[in-house]
């Protein structure tokens, strides 16, 4: 009987700890240079804004984190031109061109130059992707997937320093 209520109750635990940790996911910011790890949660929204080189406005691009994704929502510009958006209907909101998206992403890359200055806005926030590489990916990963994919690289490096081919 012992035994039944023990194994029960491990099975309960790992249910509960599962459902309360479910809406929390990891945005990985990594370059060259730099790397950060931001815990957000579901629903939280992160915002991509460089200078386009042609036109010299504002490019903004706002994604929501969402079940182990960012899924872009809208992409915001001032006018028409090369290199800008043109998926069909737009509005206007404070000056801004904005269209509308459902498009979901794991990761990305952001190619980044001084001059664009490239800012990711998470929360409170404000991370310049400059400092980061000139080659940045984006990736979020649910809470579980990267706490396994964390253990999975520190086993295999482990392996790998036992081995002696890391040094």
């Amino acid at each position: 009987m012992r035994k039944i209520f023990l194994f029960v109750f491990i099975c309960f635990s790992i249910l509960l700890l599962t459902y309360l940790t479910s809406h929390y996911n990891v945005l990985t910011v990594e370059g060259d240079r730099n790397s950060q790890q931001i815990l957000v949660e579901d629903g939280t929204i992160v915002t991509l804004k460089f200078v386009h080189s042609v036109e010299l406005f504002d490019y903004i691009e706002v994604y929501e984190v969402y079940d182990g994704k960012l899924i872009l929502r809208k992409a915001m510009c001032k006018s028409l031109g090369w290199g800008l958006p043109y998926y069909g209907n737009f509005t206007f909101e404070d000056g801004y061109m904005v269209y509308r998206f459902n498009k979901s992403f794991k990761s990305f890359y952001v190619s980044t130059y001084d001059l664009n200055n490239y800012t990711l806005r998470v929360d409170n926030k404000t991370l310049k992707l400059d400092d980061f590489g000139t080659l940045v990916k984006l990736r979020v990963d649910d809470l579980w997937q990267w706490t396994f994919r964390k253990l999975r690289e520190s086993l295999l490096m482990r392996e790998g320093c036992l081995d002696g081919k890391q040094s």
